[in-house]
């Protein structure tokens, strides 16, 4: 009998499919995701930002909220500061609560920008290497710079703001760009230009 076969009822063997092996189906998830961008293919590594940059956001917007909101409770209330111990308590005991409340909203607001914006970014990164079939810096600073004029929409800023604000994400994605084509082709994938240099 072998590793196929195994015996039903009265013995008589019948073929049993062979599952792909845990570790055959890493390989060939890794090799699939050798030429991807940081070796992670577009899917994970958009869900992955997006909750990465969420959760950072949540944090800092927590952090930064609280100690806004409890530096503005003090200075609002700096005029009738409690005389007695039971005034203390309670004045304490709104304070947490008004603090609480206003860092939770603040935390949320933070997460879901931080968290549209990585997904925007690579997103769009995302969607333009497929759609013009190559992996390249180009892509990453198309995406960083339509990143940057949604942030200058976002928060108001004049034109010429705006303008500043997309060259210097065009600027930062250039930087990132040439940087993942280098790990790429440090992997073996194909860069046109890489390749087109080392030729020459």
């Amino acid at each position: 009998m072998t590793s196929t076969e195994a015996a039903v009822g009265n013995g008589d063997p019948k073929p049993v499919k062979d599952r792909p092996s845990i570790t055959k189906e890493l390989a060939h998830l890794a090799e699939l995701n050798r030429s991807q961008r940081l070796g992670i293919s577009p899917e994970l590594r958009i869900v992955g930002a997006t909750a990465i940059s969420g959760l950072y956001g949540l944090l800092t917007g927590f952090y930064n909220g609280y100690n806004q909101s409890s530096l503005q409770y003090l200075a609002e209330n700096a005029h009738r500061l409690p005389r007695t111990k039971g005034a203390w308590y309670f004045y304490y005991k709104r304070k947490n609560y008004v603090v609480l409340k206003a860092s939770m909203i603040q935390s949320v607001r933070s997460g879901v920008k931080f968290g549209t914006a990585a997904m925007m970014y690579f997103g769009i990164e995302a969607y333009l290497d497929h759609v013009r079939h190559t992996i390249d810096f180009i892509s990453t600073i198309a995406s960083s710079g339509t990143v940057g004029v949604a942030y200058g929409i976002f928060n108001k800023l004049g034109r010429k703001q705006i303008a500043r604000s997309a060259r210097s994400f065009m600027a930062f994605g250039a930087i990132i760009g040439l940087t993942q084509d280098g790990m790429r082709f440090a992997r073996g994938n194909d860069v046109w230009y890489l390749r087109f240099l080392r030729r020459n």
